[in-house]
């Protein structure tokens, strides 16, 4: 794949939107470093430090990126279940089986500072079931996301709803 980002979802997690949640996902380290040094990025970074009162960021092994072969629209008027799942990883941890039927995409991974950890991202239309993960990892936190965007370079595809109903 030719594009620099996979997938970018930026959502909260509050009320308020002021608790809010940068979801990335790059080819590669090479391509995340354009991404990085792109003047755009460079604006977010200036602009960012004005508004942003704290940051963390977790890097992750990849593990699992799986993206429906349908398409995924979402509609202005629609909601998508969004969950960031965090997990416990252990040796026998099967990542490829933390996906399931309903769950449009899922990215995964395993925390690269602490090997004992791994994060799960499932997108779904509100109309279907989120993830379930409580069978098949253990879980040691998990936020439900309000999605503001959603870009995607594979299956997804946003567009405007016409309908005033």
């Amino acid at each position: 794949m030719n594009q620099e980002l996979y997938l970018c979802l930026l959502g909260h997690d509050d009320k308020l939107g002021e608790s809010n949640y940068v979801i990335e996902c790059y080819q590669d380290e090479e391509h995340y470093q354009i991404h990085a040094n792109s003047p755009q990025f460079k604006h977010y970074g200036q602009v960012a430090k004005k508004i942003i009162t704290g940051t963390e960021m977790i890097n992750l092994k990849p593990e699992l990126v799986k993206t429906s072969t349908t398409i995924f629209r979402v509609f202005e008027d629609q909601d998508i279940n969004a969950t960031l799942t965090k997990i416990k990883v252990r040796k026998e941890t099967n990542f490829d089986k933390l996906t399931n039927s309903n769950t449009e995409i899922i990215l995964a991974g395993q925390d690269k500072k602490n090997t004992g950890e791994g994060w799960v991202l499932g997108l779904s239309p509100s109309s279907i079931a989120e993830l379930n993960l409580a069978d098949k990892a253990e879980i040691l936190d998990q936020i439900k996301l309000k999605v503001d965007i959603l870009v995607d370079q594979g299956s997804l595809s946003y567009e405007r709803s016409n309908n005033n109903d």
